[in-house]
């Protein structure tokens, strides 16, 4: 037993010590910048925009949540519905691609719970991926690099969408029979096109909410948003989740990458967290509301 506890003891030790930093990091960024945590003008109707945007943001997971549904023939309305909103409070409450998956399996029998969770992951790798994609452009066009280091970069990218694409070959090919079966056991290339295509909306309608956020708060329209926006996703995405949807990270990250522009962070800071509790907060309340426990099947 002790040598089951200690590797998720270490886990906890080290989020906790991940959270220290972020809010070391969050309240030097604070300090140095004189945030001063004053709204000055909140604009309604730029937050009014934000609600369908929301319905709209989590009706695309969903949709990616019925593909996986129907590929593993399950019909009922209500399990499913009931599984994605466990989901939706899974990863709130812990790292969003383990919880996602964790809050959905038990709303199934055992034998289908690896498949699910597998194809979840897939599901929620392709919203990263696509993230990383967008992301990384900015991050080099933000920092001038050579001819070399782009064909570099470039090949990376290629290479990442390479493997989701084809993973389930790259699994037959390894020499241990549980990732074959893994490989025989993936959804199919169309999935995953739709997979990307559905995240690829799906950070437009992200991206628009973070940047009407910021003009509710008093940002004016320009184009110079664009960047930082894309930069936040983008380490929002490589950085661990603690708990809570990555609050405190989220703003941390956001403050970090606005400083290096010139643009006032209290705007910054209120928009981050506005989205963290339209996008993520909210849904999560609403799904504790709504859900209903499974009758777990132990055989």
């Amino acid at each position: 037993m002790n040598k089951r506890i200690r590797p998720k003891n270490y886990l906890l030790f080290f989020k906790f010590l991940l959270l220290l930093g972020f809010i070391f990091l969050f309240q030097r960024k604070i300090i140095l910048n004189k945030v001063s945590f004053e709204i000055e003008e909140i604009k309604y109707c730029f937050i009014a925009l934000l609600i369908p945007l929301i319905l709209l943001n989590w009706y695309l997971e969903f949709i990616k949540w019925q593909l996986i549904t129907q590929t593993n023939h399950q019909t009922n309305r209500t399990t499913n519905r009931a599984a994605f909103f466990a989901g939706m409070l899974g990863s709130f409450l812990t790292p969003s691609i383990a919880g996602n998956f964790l809050g959905r399996i038990w709303y199934y029998a055992p034998t289908l719970r690896w498949k699910i969770g597998i194809h979840s992951s897939l599901a929620n790798f392709s919203q990263s991926l696509i993230a990383i994609c967008i992301g990384i452009p900015f991050l080099i066009y933000n920092r001038p690099q050579e001819i070399s280091n782009l064909f570099i970069w470039a090949a990376f990218l290629l290479l990442m969408i390479f493997t989701y694409l084809f993973c389930d070959l790259l699994f037959k090919l390894m020499p241990w029979q549980k990732m074959h079966l893994i490989g025989e056991n993936l959804l199919t290339i169309k999935i995953r096109i739709a997979f990307l295509t559905i995240s690829f909306l799906r950070y437009l309608v992200m991206f628009t909410q973070y940047y009407m956020a910021l003009l509710a708060f008093g940002a004016e329209i320009s184009a110079q948003l664009i960047a930082p926006i894309a930069l936040i996703f983008l380490f929002v995405t490589l950085t661990p989740s603690l708990f809570f949807g990555k609050i405190i990270v989220r703003e941390s990250i956001a403050i970090t990458v606005f400083s290096f522009y010139t643009f006032p962070l209290n705007e910054v800071f209120f928009a981050s967290l506005l989205v963290w509790c339209l996008s993520i907060f909210i849904p999560a309340l609403l799904a504790l509301t709504v859900l209903k426990m499974p009758k777990i099947d132990r055989v």
